[in-house]
Order: C-alpha cells, then structure tokens, then sequence
C-alpha cells in the first residue's frame, strides 16, 4: 500500500473556522469557492456565525470495542464487531435571538454539515452528508474574560446509500474518504480541491 511522502505543501494549520448546513445529504462539492469562514455561503447553506477561537471543535467517539465470546471449550469462539458513535460538539460564541431560535429547529434533526478550516487564502474542510443536531449547553456566561457561549453537537450518521459517498470521494482531486474508503461517512476536502474551485 503506497504511503505519503513529507510534502510541506500538505501542512495546514487552521487559524479561523466556521460551519455550514444544509437539508441532509446536500453537496458543497460544485460551490466550494463559495465558502469562506465570515460569508453567508452558497444558496442552500446556512453559516452559523462566530466560533469560539479558545475552545475548538471537539471530536467524541464512543464503542467501537468488539465483543468477543468464550466458551467452556474454546476461547474467543466469537467476535462481533463494535458499534462505534462519533459526533462533534461546537461551541458557538454568538448568542443572538435569531441564532438561537434557528439552533432550536434544528434540534433532533438531521443534516449536512461542513466544517471549514481557513490559514490566509488556503482553505480546507470536512463534509458530513449526514448529521444528527442537538443542543448540549444552553446560552450562559462561562467566563468573564471570555465570550458567552452555548455548545451544538452534531452526530455523524450513515449516509444514505443513494448518495453513492464513496464514488464521490476523489483523493487525486483533494478529496478522500473517511473512516474507510468502501463506507465513507464522510469526506475529508484538502486545499488543492478548493483551490481547484476557485
């Protein structure tokens, strides 16, 4: 299996950030041009304002672990693999009425989400056709020295077969397949696809 050689142009270092949504399985893939941290984005899509810069999105995993099975003559006689939930929280630091009332519509309800990273002009992002929203903190003040905050997690889900995921994804056109390339649930976008876009 081929490998990734050092390649200085790869490294990226994400110095602002924004997410975006849109009706689940909907495809930034044809306007990624359109995507900046502060714009409204493309038609369809939704920006959801300023994220806190001190607390950056977080990753949660849980299972995963297999369950394996003994019997009183053999051991490990069976081993089913484990489930594994994945979602990311975001902490959002712009507490307005109409922020919150539109965070609230999309409590229980699945989307798709795209976390986009910005350094300069060099843009980079995460695509999850399908994801599951939900409050996890209400709007409170946390911290004088800091903005008010309030924190949306949004879980991954599998997407759905229709959308053919995997066929989308294209590593030699900065677009590659995660957790795996056969059941991707999402796609990883590098720069040389939004720089490609532009």
């Amino acid at each position: 299996m081929p490998g990734a050689a050092p390649n200085n142009a790869s490294l990226f270092r994400p110095k602002f950030g924004a997410i975006f949504t849109a009706a689940a399985s909907t495809s930034p893939l044809a306007s990624l041009a359109s995507f900046t941290p502060t714009g409204p984005g493309p038609a369809a899509w939704t920006n959801w304002g300023h994220l806190s810069r001190s607390t950056l999105p977080a990753r949660n995993a849980d299972g995963g672990d297999a369950l394996t099975l003994s019997t009183w003559a053999a051991l490990n006689a069976f081993t089913e693999p484990g489930e594994e939930s994945l979602s990311y929280e975001y902490t959002l630091v712009q507490p307005d009425a109409a922020t919150i009332a539109a965070l609230s519509a999309l409590h229980g309800q699945t989307v798709s989400l795209l976390e986009l990273w910005y350094s300069g002009a060099r843009r980079m992002g995460k695509w999850i056709p399908s994801a599951s929203g939900a409050w996890t903190q209400d709007p409170m003040a946390s911290d004088v020295d800091d903005w008010a905050n309030m924190k949306f997690r949004f879980s991954v889900q599998s997407p759905p077969a229709s959308l053919n995921l995997a066929g989308l994804a294209s590593p030699s056109a900065g677009i590659a397949p995660y957790p795996t390339p056969a059941a991707p649930t999402m796609l990883i976008i590098d720069p040389s696809a939004f720089e490609a876009a532009a």
